[in-house]
């Protein structure tokens, strides 16, 4: 619970419920019922089933329409999906472990029935289960006073770690009053333990540079920068699938780049593997670089509309992106092999200074369903003049 929940209310109710679990035998046999042996066997099985229905949890039947882009949703659903669901065999050993206890709690109700000789280990049994639950409850409380950082939008506090644990960092610059430079970004990036990030948001930055730091972020699967100015991005802190494994999507929205040009931290030979999905919406870019599709996976959903792309860049295509978008781009002409990646489903050519389609089209892409065209100046007979609508 410590590890995943970055709620202190649930954390404190669970440890709560840990701890009595483990006190309830002593309190019942040591200070309730010494004397009455049938309610004190009562008493203690029933405190154990009531205590093992605690660990159970109900499910939402509903997350509502399109929550992965709430960061914080996603950040929590990640984490929290971990605990209903099964992740190794040792949490299932441990989830087996509470069931098993609630049944054989009930089972044992018969006990009751039946007198028991007494026995001189229970005394030793109730002080390793009251030893036990003094260790829990003293762990919960050295976590619970870690520090909160303000960066850290879900923060969790587990037990017995050196620095606190951020599921998800927000790099807000306004609020924490920075302009994003190197040393500041690294400093703020040190004060957690980089290994537990699993999605960060840079926003409000006139001046990003990203560290070295950022190649701890080893479990990041979503990088996302808003409304910034990205200053650098080196290779040394590239996005790669030796340090960030699991990363899934890049997306840029009212970002400006040096030059123009995609940074070298977007353009590592050694692309994460699960890296299928790049969003770039209203930035300055105005170039790719030639060999992008030797870096960027096959296959992967390419979008960057509202840039400065004057042509269709090579490269991209050659990507075979199943959904390929440059609405908003001052571009004015189109080529034909944009028409003929196979594969591709969806093309977005919206807002743009194209007039027409092109005519030489020889093979015409046989997964191709929908070309977005909204607010262009196409003639009002496109259809009947092209043969590619």
């Amino acid at each position: 619970m410590s590890l995943l929940l970055p709620s202190m209310l649930l954390n404190r109710f669970y440890v709560a419920g840990l701890v009595l679990n483990r006190w309830s035998p002593v309190l019942v046999h040591v200070f309730l019922y010494r004397h009455d042996e049938a309610r004190k066997r009562y008493a203690s099985l029933a405190s154990d089933c009531a205590l093992d229905l605690v660990s159970c949890m109900g499910v939402s039947r509903d997350f509502g329409a399109n929550p992965w882009y709430n960061d914080d949703w996603a950040a929590q659903a990640i984490n929290e999906f971990q605990m209903i669901l099964v992740v190794s065999w040792a949490d299932l050993a441990s989830r087996v472990i509470f069931s098993l206890g609630l049944l054989m709690t009930t089972t044992n109700m018969k006990e009751l029935l039946y007198s028991i000789p007494r026995r001189s280990m229970m005394h030793g049994i109730h002080f390793l289960f009251f030893t036990w639950g003094l260790v829990v409850f003293s762990l919960h409380l050295q976590a619970s006073v870690q520090p909160s950082l303000q960066q850290c939008t879900l923060q969790v506090r587990p037990w017995a770690v050196r620095r606190p644990y951020c599921f998800m960092i927000s790099l807000d610059c306004h609020r924490l009053q920075m302009s994003g430079q190197l040393d500041e970004v690294d400093t703020k990036w040190r004060e957690f333990d980089g290994s537990t990030v699993i999605m960060m948001v840079i926003k409000h930055c006139p001046l990003v540079d990203i560290p070295d730091t950022f190649t701890d972020f080893h479990q990041l699967i979503s990088g996302k920068v808003y409304n910034s100015t990205i200053v650098e991005w080196r290779e040394s802190a590239a996005i790669t699938n030796t340090n960030h494994p699991a990363f899934l999507s890049l997306m840029l929205v009212r970002v400006n780049m040096t030059d123009g040009q995609l940074p070298a931290g977007f353009q590592s030979f050694d692309t994460p593997l699960n890296l299928y999905d790049y969003e770039f919406c209203i930035t300055n870019l105005r170039e790719v670089p030639d060999d992008l599709d030797l870096k960027w996976l096959s296959g992967s959903y390419v979008i960057l509309e509202y840039s400065e792309l004057q042509t269709v860049p090579s490269a991209l295509l050659r990507i075979m992106p199943p959904y390929f978008s440059l609405s908003g781009n001052p571009i004015s002409e189109l080529p034909p092999e944009i028409f003929e990646i196979e594969g591709l489903t969806d093309l977005g050519i919206g807002d743009t200074n194209v007039r027409q389609l092109p005519q030489n089209v020889t093979r015409l892409s046989s997964t191709l369903t929908s070309i977005y065209i909204e607010r262009t100046k196409f003639p009002s007979d496109l259809c009947q003049r092209n043969t590619i609508l």
